[in-house]
C-alpha cells in the first residue's frame, strides 16, 4: 500500500483514507534596499483655480463646495476641474455640515 489506510464500507466496495498534513508555514523576511541618501524628497503641487462654463471656480483642487448664487446647487471640485450638482428635490446645500440637507434647515434666504 501507498502510507493510506483501506478501509470496507460495504462488503463490495473498499475506501482509502489518506492522513494528509496540510500545515504549512512560510516565512519571509524583507530588507530593505540601500539607499543612496537619506533625504526626505517632497514635492509641492501649484493649484492654479480653474472655472467651468458659467464662471464658476474651484478654489481647492478637491472637495465640495457651496454654489456661489444658489443654495440647491454645490460645487464638486476633482482634480481642479468644478461639477455644479444639484441637491434632491426639497434639499439644499447645508454649508455647515458640508452635504445636502432638508429645506426645514434651510436659512429663510434659501426656501
Amino acid at each position: 500500500m501507498n502510507g493510506c489506510i483501506e478501509t470496507t464500507v460495504k462488503p463490495t466496495q473498499a475506501t482509502e483514507h489518506c492522513e494528509i498534513d496540510t500545515t504549512t508555514v512560510v516565512s519571509t523576511t524583507f530588507e530593505p534596499s540601500p539607499t543612496e541618501s537619506s533625504e526626505i524628497l517632497s514635492t509641492t503641487e501649484i493649484f492654479e483655480p480653474t472655472e467651468d462654463s458659467s464662471g464658476v471656480k474651484c478654489l481647492e483642487a478637491s472637495g465640495i463646495f457651496p454654489h456661489p448664487s444658489d443654495c440647491h446647487l454645490f460645487i464638486h471640485c476633482a482634480h481642479g476641474h468644478p461639477y455644479v450638482k444639484q441637491c434632491a428635490m426639497g434639499t439644499f446645500y447645508n454649508v455647515e455640515i458640508g452635504v445636502c440637507d432638508h429645506l426645514d434647515n434651510a436659512p429663510e434666504t434659501c426656501k
